[in-house]
């Protein structure tokens, strides 16, 4: 989305000084689908592979969320569902201009 761009830029910027392999936009679908046309759940901003000498590659996924009427902790356990359901090993949270409760900052970190 255009909104999210500069989030965008950033994470792939982060990614690329890290020398990790970005991809933009990946579509999530569901592994089992009762229609004739599988229908994306959601999808990832950026995702990251991080090579690892032990275990081949590590999976870094980014949100990106500029509304104000974000809820920090919502993305924060939607982005953990995400990271279970894709197998990411990370996930980062880049959110626009929105104060955080330290409890909620604290419990997304835990995340």
């Amino acid at each position: 989305m255009i909104r999210d761009r500069v989030q965008k830029e950033r994470a792939l910027r982060y990614s690329i000084s890290k020398d990790w392999f970005p991809q933009l936009e990946l579509d999530v679908s569901s592994h089992l689908t009762t229609g004739n046309k599988p229908l994306n759940i959601t999808d990832i901003d950026v995702m990251a592979s991080i090579p690892d000498d032990f275990c081949g590659y590590r999976t870094l996924i980014f949100d990106c969320k500029t509304g104000r009427r974000t809820s920090p902790i919502g993305r924060a356990l939607w982005e953990k569902g995400l990271m279970s359901r894709v197998g990411a090993d990370r996930g980062i949270c880049i959110l626009g201009k929105v104060e955080i409760e330290a409890d909620h900052r604290y419990t997304a970190a835990q995340l």
